[in-house]
């Protein structure tokens, strides 16, 4: 299949901002966690969309606020979304309710620590969600280490794929929504961890998911959770894009909730921490060197049977880029 995602669309500032405007001030984008501001009268200050956001624990009630301008805000378990949009769509047009429901119970598994970074990227943040979506690219990129705990086979949606190829018959609001729904999944995947590493601290927690399995979670168009230690811990990315090259990937690290005290948590999430580095940054390092070589006048790629998941949100993508249609 080729590919629909013109070289543009990664360098152009007229791009960047239509997707600012038509993506991510229309739809809900994860926003921070609820353990960060805990208690009455916490606030923090994000970035969505290019704009800072205030959110604030209001006796136990989260509010948003764009200087003075409330903003609709929604708790997912321990995840806070905001919509910026005047008259923002119901959460449930954007996240299909078995994707709520899955969020929220694996939210709710957390414990209350959590560590975090962020990393000044140099790549359009199209990629890195493109990159997520080629299952193919683990055991090509992680092929050192994070390939060789996991059996993973490569489905093949072969109906989808033939979807793919089709124009977008319907791009009212109604049916761009019903395709952003498409985009959300997440829980268990096919990928066993048969060798999963045990550590001492996996016994004094509570995992989440009962399976040794890898479990992934995808929020178009801001957000990744995954958990490479069959729900013992988990990895959150947030992606904000800066400008049409650069990307902030906003990484938290979370320990399923205890089911026994011990002391050394922060050391355990810090080793999470080290050990998630290095497979997001090989991720980084590839993601950067494409960004460096595009330029206007590159060639379509192609793309595998395997990727319809990407050639569906390209569709949409493209509909959204090149006409007047709203989600």
């Amino acid at each position: 299949m080729q590919s629909r995602m013109r070289p543009e669309y990664y360098l152009s500032q007229e791009i960047f901002e239509r997707e600012q405007a038509k993506i991510f001030r229309k739809t809900w984008l994860f926003a921070g966690l609820k353990t960060l501001i805990p208690d009455h009268g916490n606030t923090m200050v994000r970035m969505l969309a290019g704009f800072p956001v205030t959110i604030s624990n209001h006796h136990g009630e989260f509010q948003a606020h764009h200087g003075k301008t409330p903003q609709a805000i929604q708790a997912v378990g321990q995840l806070l979304f905001v919509n910026l949009a005047p008259d923002p769509m119901p959460i449930h047009d954007q996240f299909s309710p078995s994707f709520f429901s899955s969020l929220e119970s694996c939210s709710t598994a957390w414990g209350p620590e959590v560590l975090h970074t962020v990393w000044h990227a140099k790549f359009n943040w199209k990629l890195i969600f493109e990159n997520l979506r080629d299952m193919n690219h683990v055991r090509f990129l992680h092929g050192g280490h994070f390939a060789n705990y996991l059996e993973m086979t490569i489905p093949v949606p072969e109906k989808l794929a033939e979807e793919a190829t089709q124009p977008l018959a319907d791009t009212s609001a109604p049916s761009l929504r019903a395709e952003l729904r498409r985009f959300n999944w997440g829980g268990a995947t096919p990928a066993l961890i048969p060798h999963r590493r045990k550590v001492p601290w996996h016994a004094m927690v509570q995992p989440w998911g009962g399976e040794d399995r890898y479990y992934d979670w995808q929020a178009y168009p801001n957000l990744h959770i995954a958990s490479g230690n069959a729900g013992h811990s988990f990895t959150l990315e947030c992606y904000t894009p800066v400008a049409p090259g650069r990307t902030d990937v906003e990484l938290f690290w979370i320990m399923a909730r205890k089911s026994q005290d011990f002391d050394f948590s922060a050391q355990a999430l810090l080793a999470n921490m080290h050990g998630s580095k290095k497979i997001v940054g090989e991720d980084i390092a590839m993601l950067e060197a494409i960004q460096h070589v595009l330029h206007r006048q590159a060639p379509m790629p192609h793309q595998g049977a395997y990727e319809a998941q990407n050639s569906l949100i390209e569709r949409c993508y493209s509909a959204l880029m090149e006409t007047e249609s709203e989600f």
